[in-house]
């Protein structure tokens, strides 16, 4: 009898433990005051971001690799085909494949990574290599920010 109580507090008190425990989660979400929330995926930590887009003046693909560290997200690499004003400039690491230049080592870190979102330059973001949002996901001209929660 004592060790059925026992299988039974031990049933009951489960969902109480895995209900207070943190899950770390990564979010599309519109910047204030909305908050609306377009994705959201569970991270751990080391897990790596692709935030990727058109740029808009020259026309050439753009990926940032940011990777998840506690609440923070540190951009580690940036690839890209064309550089000059805004691009890395101290990178510790930079290696080049046909047009596109990789700068590594960046070690930036953001409390979340902000910027409007553009239906015509593509935005996307892939997460273990599944896309989590597509250009089409949040709305044109949205003020949008990637966070981990």
């Amino acid at each position: 009898m004592i060790a059925r109580r026992g299988v039974l507090a031990a049933a009951l008190a489960l969902p109480l433990l895995t209900s207070a425990t943190p899950v770390t989660a990564l979010v599309v979400r519109e910047q204030r005051p909305g908050r609306r929330e377009f994705a959201r995926i569970p991270v751990g930590q080391g897990d790596i971001v692709e935030f990727s887009w058109i740029h808009s003046v020259d026309g050439t693909p753009w990926t940032e690799f940011y990777r998840v560290a506690g609440r923070e997200l540190v951009l580690d690499c940036t690839e890209m085909s064309l550089t000059g004003a805004g691009t890395p400039s101290s990178a510790p690491e930079v290696s080049y494949s046909g047009d596109q230049t990789r700068m590594c080592g960046l070690d930036l870190t953001f409390d979340a990574v902000r910027w409007i979102h553009s239906h015509t330059v593509d935005h996307r973001i892939v997460v273990g290599g599944a896309l989590l949002i597509g250009p089409e996901a949040v709305p044109h001209h949205c003020r949008a920010e990637l966070a981990v929660v």
